[in-house]
């Protein structure tokens, strides 16, 4: 808008800027929306203060945006001239804007005010010029100030910055970035993620900061990003059902036209599926837009044509995941789901490693007991990792004949000794003894167990 706002001061010619000012107008309008309106209103009020007696010319591009608003109304682009001819329309429609949101509307018009004003004082503004400068400067640096400060939100980014990761599968980058402590489920969430794609979920996980199993899968809240995570976290369990049904509720939950992220994932699940009609509205409606058209005329390779998603290595592997069997998903526990969907198709190996972290996550050791019992030495659980082989060790606590069952590495065993050792010596220090082990020992179920709260 600023930018088709200044030819208007440097055409010289009434009429030709009358033109130019009606047909910008219309062009800001189908560009930009209801910003036309404030062009409309700084063009009228600088011939005011101007040109008085020929401001009648400016008048039209005022009654053009004006007459297109009331068009859109008829037309049911919109249910209120606010969102056609005021800011709100670049607001969140179902909230109230706050005062702000009007603040640069308010204040163009009062710096061509100023700008008139300094203007008429002749050689006065020449001696100013260079104090208006320097005023012009820190106002822009302190309404910088105050808006990174009101408006920045690190926890947010921190969230975008692992979403793009995920999406372009990153899956180092988001491991790399979440060392350390982690403040959030939704970190918690595709760090998990990221290291069961890496294949490395239950060998790994302990060695981060973990705290439940809200940190391996969140409650649904209903909510974009958290259905959005969701639907990638089924998705990488091999849960297709579950996951597709959350890329709905993101689209059903979405401003406007839905969530380009999960429309890909709709023709994703629908081609595992088979549902080649569903998948091609799907491919159709990305192909109307601009980043991700390229990828969704690849997927129209995959319509109607079963051997050729059967041999991609995502699609092909997917499909096996789905459960001969049908059943209402969701209406038993997770773990059951994951169990059958990984009996279904025993090389999608990650699915077994939720189904052990979420027991060891949450502490329950009988249920771990009694999946190791069941699938350990198969084909679902042919060894047993690290964070595995320390939970054996806790079961064996109370039964030392249990441990000669698994085979537990010696180093594993080695250090179980030091740890426990460690704590025996500092059993007269409670308070301390988790800062005191956790530099040795904070990589390990054992230490888990004992000191991390699971909510």
């Amino acid at each position: 808008m600023l930018a088709a706002l200044y030819p208007c001061f440097r055409i010289s010619g009434i009429r030709l800027r009358a033109l130019y000012a009606l047909f910008m107008s219309v062009v800001l309008w189908w560009l930009a929306g209801a910003v036309a309106m404030l062009f409309a209103v700084c063009i009228l009020l600088w011939e005011l203060l101007n040109r008085f007696t020929r401001f009648r010319y400016f008048i039209f591009p005022l009654i053009s945006v004006t007459l297109l608003a009331a068009g859109s109304i008829y037309c049911s682009v919109a249910g209120d001239y606010r969102f056609l001819l005021l800011p709100d329309g670049y607001f969140d429609a179902r909230l109230q804007p706050g005062i702000i949101l009007y603040l640069s509307w308010v204040c163009l018009p009062a710096l061509l005010l100023l700008a008139f004003a300094l203007r008429k004082t002749g050689n006065v503004r020449k001696g100013w010029k260079p104090a208006v400068v320097l005023c012009q400067i820190g106002l822009i640096a302190a309404i910088t100030g105050y808006g990174t400060k009101a408006c920045f939100r690190p926890k947010a980014e921190f969230f975008k910055e692992l979403s793009y990761y995920m999406r372009t599968e990153q899956w180092d980058r988001i491991i790399e970035r979440c060392d350390g402590s982690l403040s959030n489920y939704l970190y918690k969430c595709c760090l998990n993620i990221a290291l069961a794609e890496k294949n490395e979920l239950a060998g790994r996980m302990f060695a981060f900061d973990q705290r439940g199993e809200k940190g391996l899968c969140l409650p649904w809240s209903r909510t974009v990003h958290v259905s959005a995570l969701l639907s990638d976290l089924y998705f990488s369990m091999g849960h297709i059902a579950q996951s597709q049904r959350m890329a709905f509720e993101v689209n059903v939950c979405a401003q406007s036209a839905g969530n380009p992220w999960m429309v890909r994932r709709m023709v994703q699940t629908n081609l595992i599926y088979g549902a080649y009609s569903v998948a091609e509205k799907y491919i159709s409606l990305l192909e109307q837009t601009r980043y991700y058209r390229k990828w969704a005329q690849e997927q129209r390779r995959f319509l109607w044509n079963d051997e050729a998603v059967a041999a991609d290595p995502v699609l092909g592997l997917k499909r096996k995941c789905l459960p001969q069997t049908d059943f209402l998903a969701g209406m038993s526990s997770l773990d059951l789901e994951l169990k059958q969907i990984a009996e279904q198709n025993p090389a999608h190996r990650v699915t077994m490693q939720y189904v052990g972290a979420l027991y060891l996550l949450a502490k329950d050791m009988e249920r771990f007991k009694t999946f190791i019992d069941t699938y350990g030495g198969t084909d679902l659980l042919p060894e047993l990792p690290a964070s595995y082989q320390e939970a054996v060790i806790i079961l064996s606590e109370q039964n030392p004949a249990y441990l000669e069952t698994w085979p537990v590495t010696e180093s594993t065993l080695r250090r179980y000794r030091q740890f426990r050792q460690a704590v025996l010596a500092g059993r007269n220090r409670p308070a301390r003894l988790p800062a005191l082990l956790k530099p040795e020992f904070g990589d390990t179920y054992w230490y888990y167990f004992m000191f991390r709260e699971t909510e």
